[in-house]
């Protein structure tokens, strides 16, 4: 087995869960905003507390919410056959700036906008990838055809917003409303 690294992070701290391991030891399991989970001991081995403890329980509301700095060891393991790395949390070395609560619901909203921005980009690539495939079975070049996946792209992946359509919102009685022709690139297939 490697030898752990200890490193100085700061993370924000997501949850904090006591359990109690079937050799009777407490373990503090502490999740941040990337859901990275770490291990805080209550007592070494000799019986005493442990340093990231007793810092940790001074922290209001087990330091749920609270931007931190800490000292860590990453090291490799082994769990049920699959490969995994276990993060200890040594110390915990200050509070970070003004103590910034977060609440559940605020979590699940970061976790969502990073989470849609991720599946935006994957969207976006798929729309020029399907272009460009489109494109090259047509024996054109490359060059040509870039700068045409990303203007199809876009347009793919514009977003509606919730107003009304302009006819609607001038209001027009009578329902005929010159509409107008957005312009349309020729694509050539």
């Amino acid at each position: 087995m490697e030898s752990a690294t200890l490193t100085s992070k700061i993370i924000t701290i997501k949850e904090a869960n006591k359990t109690t391991t079937a050799n009777g030891n407490i373990l503090i399991r502490v999740k941040d905003l990337q859901n990275l989970t770490y291990q805080i001991w209550m007592t070494k081995q000799d019986g005493t507390q442990t340093v990231a403890y007793s810092a940790l329980k001074n922290l209001p509301n087990d330091g749920v919410g609270l931007t931190v700095e800490i000292a860590c060891s990453e090291q490799p393991g082994n769990y049920n056959g699959k490969p995994v790395v276990y993060r200890r949390i040594v110390s915990i070395k200050s509070v970070v700036g003004k103590a910034k609560a977060i609440n559940a619901q605020s979590a699940q909203q970061i976790y969502k906008k990073d989470d849609d921005e991720k599946w935006n980009r994957i969207s976006r690539g798929k729309c020029k990838h399907v272009f460009l495939v489109e494109f090259l079975k047509k024996d054109m070049s490359l060059a040509d055809a870039e700068p045409l996946a990303e203007e199809w792209a876009e347009a793919s992946m514009r977003f509606l917003k919730d107003e009304p359509v302009p006819d609607e919102a001038d209001g027009e009685a009578d329902g005929e409303a010159e509409e107008e022709e957005a312009p349309v690139n020729e694509i050539p297939f």
